[in-house]
């Protein structure tokens, strides 16, 4: 679990340092309403934060608060690998959602 714990501290980070990796096709993927106390928790710099973005944001913080309780013995090995699972699979959709909304906007 600390493996994975490390893993979503180094995900979390990069995401923060710069989202070029998240898919923002044709722009759809920008909130331009995000509050300003909230942005530098997303972002380190002064660009646009995706919602692809913050939901693998999202998911390294599951990765990381999931490490944290299997580390205490809060969590059993398999509650904490479904919260992991679950997150992931919030993340795919959040992906195929963005991809969906460029491809069909009206």
């Amino acid at each position: 679990m600390l493996v994975l714990g490390l893993a979503g501290l180094g995900i979390y980070l990069t995401i923060w340092a710069g989202n070029d990796a998240a898919p923002n096709p044709n722009r759809v993927a920008e909130w331009r309403s995000c509050p300003a106390w909230l942005h530098g928790l997303l972002r380190r710099d002064a660009g646009s934060v995706l919602l692809t973005a913050v939901m693998v944001e999202l998911a390294a913080l599951v990765m990381i608060i999931t490490a944290l309780l299997a580390y205490a013995g809060v969590l059993r090995p398999p509650d904490g690998g479904y919260a992991m699972l679950g997150a992931w699979v919030l993340v795919l959709l959040s992906f195929i959602t963005v991809e969906f909304r460029a491809r069909f906007r009206v």
